[in-house]
């Protein structure tokens, strides 16, 4: 656990964890977060941790076991093997295990989770309920701690300087090949443990979007909407008519989602 050698740290330059902290300009609560909650911090933070103490970022992520600062390194944001990706490294904790999330996301799932964002910020400007983009980390419980691709929340008491504690009232999660499993089995039902109202599956690949509805502490399927305009050539004017290219959030009842909204500019 990252805590652990932070404290070690602090001993060997003989100072306190919390006076190590004021002096790198961290807030003194910070390393309380990183033990309760079993975090590894990143970007900026580790790039200051790595100088206040003169170790390499390799060392702080557990990859190098002599805590030398390489030269020229500037904590997490060096150029040099891959470094450059660690700055964004992100990590989840499922069912109390930390794990790391996918290497960075394809472009189709970041314009998918951006169209997504787009349509809510939109139409949410001036209103009670927040639209948070992916980023934003989401507190369950000490067990599961989780970073949605987006997120609804309309009690702005949960949300707080670190994230959101506590469900939100929308969760989308925009499938991945590593992630898929989790986001359709585990953190699925953790969702709709912690009080999740509705519940989105996105495929990049399949272009479909999953809605499930919070129904006495479980998710029920509401429908998949499947975005094909390409069918729209061999189907009868009829059948056409009988497409669904739209559906409803249950949040809002004059809101109207066009899936073309949803999945366009991505890439064939």
């Amino acid at each position: 656990m990252f805590y652990d050698l932070y404290i070690e740290l602090c001993e060997k330059k003989n100072v306190t964890p919390t006076r190590a902290a004021v002096e790198m300009g961290i807030s003194k609560a910070t390393p309380t977060t990183w033990k309760k909650r079993g975090l590894t911090p990143q970007g900026e933070t580790l790039n200051k941790i790595a100088n206040y103490f003169g170790v390499s970022t390799d060392y702080l992520f557990g990859i190098e076991k002599t805590p030398v600062q390489k030269d020229g390194e500037k904590g997490a944001h060096l150029m040099n093997g891959n470094l450059a990706y660690r700055e964004e490294r992100r990590e989840e904790r499922i069912n109390g295990k930390v794990v790391a999330m996918s290497p960075r996301p394809s472009f189709n799932h970041n314009r998918i989770a951006e169209n997504i964002d787009f349509i809510f910020r939109t139409y949410l400007k001036g209103k009670k309920c927040v639209p948070l983009g992916d980023g934003y980390d989401l507190y369950l419980s000490e067990e599961d701690h989780f970073i949605p691709d987006f997120m609804v929340v309309c009690d702005r008491d949960k949300i707080k300087l670190d994230g959101v504690h506590g469900a939100p009232d929308l969760v989308v999660e925009v499938l991945s090949p590593r992630t898929m499993k989790n986001d359709k089995s585990y953190k699925k039902d953790a969702y709709a443990k912690y009080g999740v109202r509705e519940y989105w599956i996105v495929s990049p690949d399949g272009e479909f979007v999953e809605v499930y509805l919070l129904d006495e502490g479980c998710f029920v399927l509401k429908d998949v909407y499947t975005f094909q305009p390409w069918t729209k050539e061999i189907l009868t004017e009829e059948e056409r008519t009988a497409v669904v290219t739209k559906f409803k959030c249950s949040l809002y009842d004059d809101l109207e989602i066009s899936l073309s909204e949803v999945f366009g500019g991505l890439l064939p």
